[in-house]
């Protein structure tokens, strides 16, 4: 008996032994397998950049990550939080990509970022690293952010693909410029201190529909209130489109990243489609037919055209006072531009109802003046763009010194009449 329980105990041992070499093998061979995939991760080449849509998949790579900033925020004490810059979408939205920058680190920084970084395309580099779930990069040297000059002003100028309204739900994410008729606005006073809707080809909530929304902080860049300027209008607007609720969105920061095509009335009740080649041909036939006797405007009194000419001037001094007293909030430069960029086109139009206007009989030489004074006015911020963009500031300064002339010729020659 004690000889068989011997034999027993051998038996298992040696079965033990080697059960323990094979496992141990496999454990090996496991390892060995293990570290091959990870070398092999870690020997692939990282791209240059990569778009903000695709940072989650560089966690604990350290690698560069372009995109628009397209809301900035603070949390904490001032001196003791974190200025977070949201890349391509608003953190905890999918996909969204953020920026930290502690307070600790903001004084390296010429300008504030939350404020300088907004709106603009920017490439930002560093280790990504994970946070609920989210991707992000924290910056401690303003060398790690580049780009920033380039706004959405800027981004008009560059070959963006244009697409129609019924279109955008299939470009979320993505920087394109929208056209389609104004049909309904909203101004939410309640809302974030005052927000406005424009919803495009469909009323809010239609899911075939498309709505920019303006904040409260950007809306007094408008010279208009927004909601009653684009009512109504065909306009083509440039920007992220992202989604909200299911919808699809796009923020304006300021005018200058919305154009009006046209004014739409009955456009506005139509979509693209239901435009038609034979309404078309009739359209044609119409600019086509010489007016009739009924159809020539008759010259206004005196005084009616006088009236007209001071609600022109009325526009002038609303647009030239919101220059006056917006410049100095823009830091940079490039902002500067965009924003008297906006200036000059309301210029441009409102030397178009200038021109529309008809003079009083008698008159028609006192109003080609004044439309030359006008045109004069345009062609002086006109310059005033362009040495704002060579950098030639004295003579900017001189340019905005013959336009406040040519300004005040303006006035003093409507009082003369």
């Amino acid at each position: 008996m004690k000889k068989l329980i011997v034999v027993l105990v051998i038996i298992f041992f040696i079965a033990s032994l080697s059960f323990g070499c094979k496992k141990s093998v496999e454990l090996e061979s496991s390892r060995k397998l293990s570290d091959a995939g990870t070398e092999a991760y870690q020997d692939e080449e990282l791209p240059d950049s990569v778009p903000w849509q695709d940072a989650e998949y560089y966690i604990g790579k350290t690698i560069t990550v372009y995109g628009p900033v397209v809301d900035t925020n603070h949390f904490g004490a001032e001196g003791e939080g974190t200025t977070f810059l949201y890349i391509g979408k608003v953190y905890p939205e999918p996909k969204a990509f953020t920026i930290w920058i502690d307070d600790f680190d903001i004084e390296k920084f010429s300008q504030d970022p939350k404020t300088y970084y907004y709106g603009k395309n920017i490439l930002v580099t560093g280790l990504i690293l994970e946070s609920n779930g989210g991707p992000y990069i924290e910056i401690t040297d303003p060398n790690q952010i580049s780009g920033g000059e380039e706004t959405a002003e800027a981004a008009l100028e560059e070959e963006i693909l244009s697409i129609p309204w019924i279109e955008v739900k299939n470009y979320i994410g993505e920087i394109v410029s929208v056209y389609g008729p104004v049909v309904t606005t909203y101004y939410d006073k309640a809302l974030d201190e005052g927000t406005t809707f424009l919803n495009i080809g469909k009323d809010y909530p239609d899911p075939d529909g498309f709505s920019v929304w303006i904040a409260s902080i950007n809306r007094e860049k408008f010279l208009e209130a927004p909601e009653i300027y684009y009512s109504g209008k065909n306009i083509s607007v440039t920007g992220l489109i992202v989604d909200v609720d299911g919808l699809p969105h796009m923020e304006a920061t300021y005018p200058g990243q919305i154009i009006i095509i046209e004014e739409a009335n009955e456009v506005a009740e139509q979509t693209i489609e239901e435009e038609t080649a034979v309404e078309t041909v009739e359209e044609v036939l119409e600019e086509t037919v010489p007016p009739t006797t009924e159809q020539i405007p008759k010259s206004p009194s005196k005084s009616t055209y006088l009236n007209n000419i001071a609600k022109i001037i009325n526009e002038y001094n609303m647009t030239i006072n919101h220059w006056n007293t917006y410049e100095k909030d823009y830091n940079d430069l490039g902002s500067l531009i965009a924003f008297l960029k906006t200036v000059l086109n309301r210029i441009s139009e409102i030397n178009n109802m200038l021109n529309a206007v008809v003079p009083a009989e008698g008159y028609e030489g006192a109003h080609a003046h004044l439309v030359d004074i006008a045109n004069t006015m345009h062609s002086y911020i006109q310059q005033e763009v362009s040495y704002l963009q060579d950098q030639n500031f004295d003579a900017f300064q001189m340019a905005v010194t013959n336009f406040n002339n040519a300004w005040s010729e303006f006035i003093s020659y409507y009082n003369s009449l």
